[in-house]
């Protein structure tokens, strides 16, 4: 914090992604308003549209036949992965074909790896890994839905992994959370 305090206070403008870290920033850390400006995050859309699902399971070896749901991001605890863990039993019931696809990698990699293997979930839940950014779109693509069940301690973020899967046209289930 102390090293962010110096940093914000040399720096000639400040780029926050939302109003409300603008906000603190202003009233918290006693930035100047015209040092602010928001720059809201976005997607890459020449990377991230609407793509066949059949062509996207060909291409990466899924089968077609399973619905996907999907978690694109950094495994972080506030990322909320323990919710979808929690919920899969009551989804699987109800619709037997579906299958997790849960992208990325991070700190909370181990834990989650766990719970599934105790919860005797492995059989429903596929990590592909940490792959490129520009590699992503085709796993986006093959989820029918897209989550981002962010825990309330998420606090203030930007969602960039929701405007890939609009961008992509998924239908998308997030918890109600910051911007």
């Amino acid at each position: 914090h102390f090293i962010d305090k110096i940093s914000f206070h040399l720096s000639n403008h400040i780029l926050p992604v939302t109003q409300k870290i603008a906000e603190n920033l202003h009233t918290l850390e006693g930035i100047l308003w015209r040092k602010l400006t928001v720059l809201p995050s976005g997607t890459n859309i020449d990377l991230f549209y609407p793509m066949d699902k059949r062509r996207c399971c060909l291409k990466l070896g899924f089968d077609e036949s399973l619905t996907y749901i999907g978690f694109i991001g950094t495994f972080f605890r506030h990322q909320g992965i323990d919710t979808l863990i929690d919920t899969a039993p009551v989804i699987i019931q109800k619709y037997p074909q579906v299958r997790f696809l849960v992208l990325g990698d991070g700190p909370m990699r181990v834990a989650w790896s766990q719970k599934i293997d105790d919860s005797a979930l492995s059989a429903y839940f596929l990590f592909p890994g940490n792959v490129p950014y520009e590699k992503v779109p085709p796993y986006c693509g093959v989820m029918d839905v897209c989550v981002a069940p962010f825990l309330k301690e998420a606090v203030e973020r930007s969602p960039v992994k929701i405007f890939d899967y609009l961008a992509c046209g998924k239908p998308v289930v997030a918890t109600d959370v910051g911007e």
